[in-house]
């Protein structure tokens, strides 16, 4: 029982400091916690930038090699062969040989969930940079195609298997 008499077990109330303290906390962890999920969203953001930027050039380049497939009835064998058709605008709007699996128009060939594939010029850049074409010696030229890969850069959708499936499937055609 206490000295006044009543036997309530009162909890004295917190002096002013100790609930300025909590109350800084509070706002000290709000912060951190609006920081960390800003952050985390422009990161992300960029990285889907340079994945989608990836994504356009990969599509590109395999629907460029197709199209210099279907025109040859071979694939190019070195980077020199592929520039030079590139640097003629050798390219194709729709190949004149269907291939089971691999896209016949080049309209088909984007991305399916880009309305519009506006990217930085720095992703832009960086996945032109990053784009790897592994060549096939000339004597394996015929079983092997061009294997297209992004140096590390990110890639949604599944794009590195499924251009370089269209590139290994076109391999049985011309």
């Amino acid at each position: 029982m206490s000295a006044s008499g009543d036997d309530s077990d009162e909890i004295p109330a917190a002096p002013i400091a100790s609930r300025r303290l909590v109350h800084a906390m509070v706002a000290i962890f709000a912060l951190a916690t609006a920081a960390a999920v800003i952050g985390g969203w422009l990161v992300t953001a960029d990285v889907r930038q340079r994945a989608r930027a990836m994504d356009a050039t990969l599509r590109r380049t395999a629907w460029e090699l197709l199209c210099y497939r279907d025109a040859q009835g071979r694939f190019p064998v070195s980077v020199e062969e592929f520039a030079r058709a590139r640097a003629a605008k050798d390219t194709c709007e729709a190949l004149t040989h269907t291939i089971v699996g691999v896209p016949s128009e080049r309209t088909q060939t984007t991305n399916p969930d880009a309305t519009a594939e506006v990217f930085s010029n720095a992703a832009r850049t960086r996945a032109e940079t990053s784009l790897v074409i592994s060549w096939p010696a000339a004597s394996e030229a015929a079983e092997h195609p061009p294997v297209l890969g992004s140096s590390g850069e990110p890639s949604l959708h599944g794009t590195l298997e499924q251009v370089n499936s269209w590139l290994k499937a076109a391999l049985g055609t011309g």
